[in-house]
């Protein structure tokens, strides 16, 4: 799978056309050989560490479809339910070990937590931690896009009872496997881990929290429940209970939102590494509040939380392009998204578009989400009411695509 991605990514950068071709047919070999290869792995799966060669091959699989997908989205959505697929039945670690860190399951959590000493066959390491909160993080934005899949709702039903309802278990319950991975790189290097690396992680651990809550949060949008009072309100969670949640992980990581905007970006250290980490994922945050309005309120206008959460968007976004250039434009091409469709400023829109012209060129997936912008602006009359978030999920004229 790393040999199909690197073809890929030879074939892209080509400007032969037959080098390219060649490159393609070479990707197209190394995936099928893949599959083969995880098909006989799953059959024969006796032993931890093949789970966890397994699920870093399905990631691989799901990066691969996420940059140069199928156009339809089906290839992705086969990965991330072949994923689901592969770990029912091999989560009673998963559950024990956010139990061990939460309150104790009650007697409607279905199942009792096995005692330390019986032996447990499918322990959960770091590196499947890892893997598993990747994963979620690309499930829940297909999910919101009309993607199939259902990863994230299996693991919401290892996470029930951690709290007081289902939005706030699934929260704590991230917020636990992050932490349980938060060591992969030194359990995968071993003794020879280099110590500013460990300290990087270490530094990085609040924020990377931070991450797999968000993307909860986004997931869960996904499962909103209908605004309009004649639907079913059982098929999601209720808006008040998300916009609990929201604030809930406003609160707990107060001091790093507010702080984001007013770090500089070192020339080298650790500290720069956790610089670029808050400036990615801080603005997930911000996105996961812009959308979740946008969904729930029929105003136009913008709230005062939705303009706060627009403003540090643009800040950080601002401030990354000086440091990095379109390059890392990548690295928050949703969040930048959303503020295409939600902001009333001109200048903060035309600059965006202006971004996803050359991210369009990085992947299929970037090259629909900039052909959805020009549904949205269909004359490129910025000042005009263009499609908002909501309207344009339902919208048929769009293809689907996860960033």
């Amino acid at each position: 799978m790393a040999c199909a991605l690197g073809s890929l990514r030879l074939c892209q950068e080509s400007s032969h056309p037959l080098t390219a071709h060649r490159r393609k047919l070479e990707a197209v070999e190394h995936y099928s050989a893949g599959l083969r290869l995880l098909s006989t792995a799953i059959r024969d799966l006796k032993q931890m560490s093949d789970l966890d060669f397994i699920l870093a091959t399905l990631w691989l699989m799901i990066s691969l479809e996420r940059t140069y997908g199928d156009g339809t989205g089906a290839g992705l959505s086969t990965h991330l339910q072949g994923a689901a697929l592969l770990l029912q039945g091999r989560l009673r670690n998963l559950r024990n070990i956010v139990a061990e860190n939460g309150p104790p399951f009650d007697a409607q959590g279905a199942e009792v937590m096995q005692s330390r000493s019986e032996e447990e066959p499918w322990h959960i390491t770091c590196l499947s931690s890892q893997m598993l909160i990747w994963i979620s993080l690309t499930d829940g934005g297909a999910a919101l896009h009309g993607i199939e899949a259902a990863l994230n709702d299996l693991l919401g039903e290892t996470m029930s009872a951690l709290a007081e309802n289902e939005a706030m278990s699934r929260l704590r319950g991230f917020n636990i496997l992050q932490k349980h991975a938060i060591m992969v790189y030194r359990e995968v290097w071993g003794a020879s881990y280099p110590q500013h690396e460990l300290i990087e992680d270490l530094q990085c651990s609040q924020i990377f929290c931070l991450q797999a809550e968000a993307g909860q949060l986004r997931y869960m949008l996904s499962k909103l429940a209908p605004v309009d009072q004649n639907s079913d309100s059982s098929l999601g969670f209720d808006k008040e209970t998300l916009a609990y949640a929201i604030e809930d992980v406003g609160l707990r990581y107060k001091d790093v939102l507010m702080a984001a905007r007013l770090i500089e970006l070192p020339k080298d250290g650790p500290q720069r590494t956790y610089v670029l980490n808050v400036r990615i994922i801080v603005p997930f945050y911000h996105a996961v509040v812009l959308c979740f309005y946008s969904l729930v309120n029929s105003s136009t206008a913008l709230s005062t939380k939705q303009t706060a959460s627009l403003r540090e968007i643009m800040t950080l976004a601002f401030r990354t392009y000086s440091d990095q250039g379109d390059q890392a434009m990548r690295r928050i091409a949703w969040p930048l998204f959303v503020v295409a469709l939600e902001s009333d400023d001109m200048i903060h829109r035309a600059w965006v578009l202006e971004r996803f012209e050359v991210l369009r060129k990085a992947g299929e997936n970037l090259r629909r989400a900039h052909e959805a912008l020009h549904t949205a602006f269909p004359q490129k009359n910025l000042h005009e009411r263009r499609l908002r978030y909501s309207e344009l999920l339902r919208h048929s004229g769009i293809d689907p695509f996860v960033i």
